[in-house]
């Protein structure tokens, strides 16, 4: 699972599944909705806390003795949907993988991408307040280390090379990968973004989709205009820092990780 840039890991895996085939690896159809992800998954897991479709992608190419799930939101399930789906694991043979990214450059950035990709009108204020719980870093971890053993990366350090770090963790071989270019989604400017919230408050879903997708496009015209307020993220991020668990942060990262998940400046570099 991965908490950023699983997009392009997810792209990269799709685009080499033959490959990774070749050398036991299976990275299932089965289950896959948009950008390469199993969010097919999820979304029953979350509706049933159990998953058929997770079952049917066990089965396929029962030969591959690896099989590699990827999807953002997995990291979302909560502690039931997570038994859900963890009861058809064999836990002493999985894995999970969870990249975490500095909530200080994470927070702004899913706040600008539920404008652009759901239609989202609230200011970011509101947005803080619906999802603050995703902050709390050593509850994620405490959650999913409770099923199956777990390796947390950090994003921050990762991002210049993230198909590469994530292959290495996952003990893929690097023969079995090329490296597909242009995977990583291009952040609009916030001139856009103003904008696209501006039209997500005022016409229609369907309609507001297309402008959305022409304000993209037109994005470099938009660069004129100012920043979007994150005072209301800063202050959600400090007071959910301020509540962490550092002791079990420190059992998976170092001094170093911690604190540039901590550090304003240190998740800029």
């Amino acid at each position: 699972m991965s908490k950023a840039g699983s997009s392009a890991i997810q792209r990269m895996l799709t685009a080499n599944r033959p490959s990774l085939n070749e050398y036991g690896i299976d990275y299932p159809e089965i289950g896959i909705k948009g950008f390469e992800a199993h969010f097919g998954i999820y979304h029953e897991l979350l509706d049933n806390q159990t998953s058929p479709t997770f079952l049917k992608a066990l089965a396929v190419h029962q030969e591959a003795p690896i099989k590699v799930f990827s999807c953002e939101t997995f990291w979302l399930l909560s502690a039931d949907q997570l038994a859900g789906f963890a009861q058809h694991l064999e836990p002493s043979e999985t894995e999970a993988i969870l990249y975490l990214r500095s909530p200080w450059s994470y927070l702004p950035s899913s706040y600008r991408q539920m404008i652009k990709h759901d239609g989202l009108a609230c200011g970011i204020g509101e947005y803080c307040e619906s999802i603050v719980q995703r902050l709390d870093y050593p509850a994620l971890i405490k959650r999913w280390s409770r099923v199956v053993p777990i390796k947390v990366r950090l994003y921050e350090t990762s991002k210049h090379n993230l198909t590469a770090d994530f292959c290495r963790t996952a003990n893929i071989p690097s023969e079995a990968i090329r490296t597909i270019p242009g995977l990583i989604n291009k952040t609009p400017s916030e001139g856009a973004h103003r904008m696209m919230r501006w039209v997500n408050r005022g016409l229609p879903p369907q309609v507001g989709r297309r402008v959305r997708k022409l304000l993209v496009r037109c994005e470099q015209g938009l660069k004129f205009m100012p920043r979007m307020d994150d005072r209301a993220a800063c202050s959600t991020i400090q007071t959910a820092i301020a509540q962490w668990d550092t002791g079990v942060l420190a059992r998976y990262l170092s001094a170093e990780q911690i604190d540039i998940l901590r550090s304003p400046s240190a998740s800029r570099s």
